[in-house]
C-alpha cells in the first residue's frame, strides 16, 4: 500500500499545475514540512503556504495496467490546500466539510447533524393519542376510511352491527337516567318495588352488554362498552345500599 494525500494548488496556477502533473514534469512541484499539519510548494520559483486538512471521508486510489482490471493501492484521507495569502487554518478546515465528489457536497453538515432523540416524540405521539380518544368518546358515530393501495378511498362504517349497538347504547344510558330521575316515592313498599325492579332490570342490562362486548373486535367500542358497564354497576350499587337500609328499617 501506498501513502497519497490530494494537493490543492491556488486557484491562479492549478491548470498550469494539472498540465505538468499530466506531462509527467513532477520535479517542477517541491512540497516541504514546516511543522505536522503546514507546509509549503514552490512552483516556478514562488512559494505557497499551505495546510493539510482531514477529508470527511476516505477515498480509494486505484491503478491499473491494461484498462481492464483495477488494484486498489491506497486510501486517500487528506488534502493539502494551498493559498497565495496568510494561513487562516480555521478557514481552511471549513472547506473539509465537503468532499471531492458533488455528492459529498457538505456531508459533514448532513451526515452528522443532530439528530431527534426518540423519547419526546414518543411522548408527544402519547398525547395525541390520549387526545383523540378523549374526542371519541363525544362521537355519535364512528366512521373508518380504509386508503387502498393504489391510492383511492374508501369509506364505510364500523358495521351495521357495531352502530345498531353503540345507538342502542347510548339510548339505554339514556333511559336508565331518565328512568332514576322519574321515580317517585309513594310510600316505602311502593318505593322498594321500584327499586327492585331498576335493580333487576340494570343487571339485565350489565348481563347483555357483556354479551354484546364477545361480538366487538373494534378496541374504541368495546372500552365505552366496558365503561358503560362500569357506570351501570356503581348505580346497582347505590340502589342495593337504599334497599338494605330500608331492609334494616
Amino acid at each position: 500500500m501506498e501513502d497519497q494525500f490530494i494537493i490543492r494548488p491556488p486557484e491562479s496556477i492549478r491548470n498550469k499545475v494539472c498540465e505538468d502533473v499530466k506531462n509527467g514534469l513532477i520535479h517542477k512541484l517541491t512540497i516541504k514540512m514546516t511543522n505536522n499539519k503546514e507546509g509549503t510548494l514552490t512552483y516556478e520559483n514562488k512559494t505557497y503556504k499551505g495546510c493539510i486538512v482531514d477529508l470527511p471521508c476516505i477515498i480509494e486510489s486505484h491503478k491499473t495496467l491494461d484498462n481492464r482490471q483495477f488494484i486498489k493501492i491506497a486510501d486517500v484521507s487528506k488534502i493539502f490546500i494551498f493559498t497565495e495569502q496568510d494561513i487562516d487554518i480555521s478557514e481552511l478546515e471549513k472547506e473539509s466539510i465537503s468532499g471531492i465528489t458533488p455528492p459529498m457536497k457538505y456531508v459533514k453538515v448532513r451526515r452528522f447533524r443532530k439528530r431527534l432523540t426518540k423519547a419526546p416524540i414518543i411522548e408527544e405521539i402519547e398525547k395525541e393519542v390520549a387526545a383523540l380518544l378523549e374526542k371519541d368518546k363525544e362521537a355519535m358515530r364512528v366512521d373508518v376510511q380504509l386508503i387502498n393501495k393504489d391510492g383511492s378511498e374508501e369509506e364505510e362504517d364500523t358495521s351495521s352491527l357495531a352502530a345498531e349497538i353503540e345507538l342502542n347504547l347510548l339510548e339505554s344510558e339514556k333511559n336508565t337516567q331518565n328512568s332514576i330521575e322519574e321515580i317517585e316515592i309513594d310510600g316505602n313498599l311502593e318505593e322498594k318495588k321500584e327499586k327492585e325492579r331498576l335493580l333487576q332490570e340494570i343487571k339485565d342490562k350489565i348481563e347483555e352488554k357483556k354479551k354484546q362486548i364477545e361480538k366487538i373486535t373494534n378496541p374504541i367500542l368495546k372500552k365505552r362498552f366496558y365503561e358503560s358497564i362500569q357506570q351501570l354497576e356503581q348505580e346497582q350499587e347505590e340502589i342495593q345500599k337504599d334497599l338494605d337500609k330500608m331492609g334494616n328499617k
